[in-house]
This record gives C-alpha cells, sequence and structure tokens, in this order.
C-alpha cells in the first residue's frame, strides 16, 4: 500500500494491489484510509499519545509527516490534471491548506 501511495505521489501510476476492488480513485481514498489509521493508532500507542487531542494528531499526520506529504502531493497531482476533485478524504478540508515551511 505504501508502494501505491509513494508512486502516485511521484508522479507514477502505479497498479493498485490485489484485494482492492474499488476503480479509481476510490481504490486510491481506501489505501489512504487504511495507512492514515495505521499512522494514527501507531503514534496513539506511543507514550504520551493517548492524551493527545484529536486535532493534534491529525495535525502531526497532516503536516508533519512523509504520508501527509505525500496525500498533499496526490491532491496537488489530481487538481493539476483537471480532475474535478481528488479522491473524497483524501485531506480533510480543515487541512487543505499546505502547511508552509
Amino acid at each position: 500500500m505504501v508502494d501505491v501511495i509513494a508512486g502516485y505521489a511521484a508522479g507514477d501510476d502505479p497498479d493498485l494491489p490485489p484485494g482492492v476492488v474499488e476503480a479509481m480513485p476510490a481504490g486510491l481514498r481506501f489505501i489512504a484510509d487504511d495507512l492514515k489509521a495505521y499512522y494514527l493508532e501507531a503514534a496513539a500507542a506511543q507514550p504520551g499519545g493517548a492524551s493527545a487531542s484529536a486535532g493534534a494528531m491529525n495535525r502531526w499526520l497532516y503536516h508533519g509527516t512523509h504520508l501527509g506529504d505525500a496525500l498533499y502531493r496526490i491532491r496537488d497531482r489530481f487538481t493539476a490534471a483537471g480532475h474535478p476533485s481528488p479522491p473524497p478524504s483524501l485531506i480533510p478540508a480543515i487541512f487543505r491548506d499546505r502547511p508552509s515551511g
């Protein structure tokens, strides 16, 4: 799954892995959702992670991880290609702006 996200973020068109039955772009959304859940569950399991707010966890995910950066690049790629919108829920509206820096 990581290879698919990394590939799309890099501008490639990797095949969706076996078991993903949804066509693009919905299939990409499901892969991204699985990886986001993995990141957030792993972070919550760290010492002090369980006490972090949902907003803080999501801010970390979208603004402080390679996955977050890849999701922004995928969103930008879909937008530049003229798609009416990136896969739904790829990046929540509250985090639509990339962090500066």
